[in-house]
């Protein structure tokens, strides 16, 4: 996929600013310094100042929508592969769309589909990563669960070298994405995907069960093991999954 970076100052969010490129190609990045409200699942605000990585890559995949979990995680799984290769954090992916290092969430995936007659025609993949700013910045009700690289490496991170990792790693597992290669892909996000065989307690509408994590399929849906019973999980039907 070749890429093409529009890089902003301080935008609402970067998603917005995708939505108004009508006619932009895929591999179209658009990069801001800040945002001041970008917004992610159920609505729920991300700050985001000065000194992170704010992004959003414009695709256009024109497969099967119920995939549509997988390019989630696959986004999720570049990122905690581009913060391993530039900072040596050990960064994980938690299902369905979060990067946490050292038990604390320090990025996010949200992706905007849009489909016509059961395909995803065009896909705006968002990316909030907390990079170069102290923990302090955060408000805080938001500290005890987020973190930054620069606290969890001690040192500040070059965005420009983390970027480029996010972008090649999304670039090799994104075309695996849009030629089928589901199977493949699970496999990968498998290896890193945190809490894989371990309790957890996930809330769906608005029931909260508790159990084992014990896979994950080739549509991005979480293997649950409750008691005796085996059920499937997709993205759309959770609103949390917390470790116990």
């Amino acid at each position: 996929m070749e890429i093409n970076v529009v890089v902003l100052n301080s935008v609402v969010s970067t998603l917005n600013e995708a939505k108004f490129m009508q006619d932009a190609g895929e591999g179209t990045v658009i990069l801001a310094r800040e945002q001041t409200n970008f917004r992610g699942r159920a609505g729920k605000r991300w700050y985001s100042p000065a000194g992170g990585l704010w992004f959003t890559i414009i695709t256009h995949p024109n497969v099967s929508s119920v995939t549509s979990a997988m390019l989630t995680l696959l986004s999720a799984l570049s990122v905690a592969r581009g913060i391993s290769r530039t900072t040596g954090l050990h960064a994980v992916v938690r299902w369905p769309n979060d990067v946490y290092v050292h038990g604390g969430k320090v990025a996010g995936v949200l992706t905007e589909m849009y489909v016509e007659n059961d395909t995803i025609t065009k896909a705006l993949v968002s990316v909030c990563i907390n990079a170069n700013f102290d923990i302090d910045s955060l408000p805080e009700e938001v500290r005890g669960i987020a973190t930054t690289l620069k606290r969890e490496a001690q040192a500040e991170v070059d965005l420009e070298r983390l970027f480029s990792n996010i972008l090649d790693e999304f670039s090799r597992l994104y075309e695996y994405y849009k030629t089928g290669w589901l199977d493949y892909l699970a496999d990968e996000v498998k290896g890193s995907l945190e809490l894989i065989g371990a309790p957890v307690s996930i809330t769906i509408h608005d029931e909260t069960l508790i159990g084992i994590l014990s896979d994950i399929d080739n549509l991005g849906r979480i293997v649950f093991k409750l008691d005796t019973d085996i059920i499937y999980i997709a993205p759309g039907d959770a609103q949390s999954l917390t470790p116990l």
